[in-house]
């Protein structure tokens, strides 16, 4: 569903993936409008189809409310999977958890690993 961004203005936010091998979700707000284009971060896109400058496989949409959620939950959701990486990576960490702490990880990864 091609949308249109001939309405666009400073404030309104967009969402598009950039990266390179490693594709990442990125919400910008705009904060530049001109008669053909708009920037979004450090990005520049057309308005009459929202695809990147200088990247024609890349286009953009007007973020909606969901898209805020996803976004927010998928950070956390990031920041969870980082904290719990590093307490594992240290042993000293690990004999810290009681047994109570322990048994509760350990059906935590059987469920997972049945599932």
């Amino acid at each position: 569903m091609e949308q249109s961004f001939e309405n666009i203005k400073v404030g309104d936010s967009v969402i598009f993936y950039s990266g390179g091998w490693h594709n990442f979700m990125t919400i910008a707000e705009v904060t530049r409008v001109t008669p053909q284009q708009f920037e979004a971060g450090a990005y520049r896109f057309r308005k009459k189809d929202g695809s990147m400058i200088g990247d024609r496989f890349r286009t953009c949409r007007i973020t909606t409310e969901k898209d805020i959620a996803d976004f927010k939950m998928e950070q956390h959701r990031n920041s969870l999977r980082s904290t719990i990486s590093n307490f594992f990576r240290y042993h000293d960490k690990i004999n810290s958890l009681s047994v109570d702490e322990m048994e509760k990880i350990v059906e935590v990864i059987k469920d997972k690993m049945q599932a």
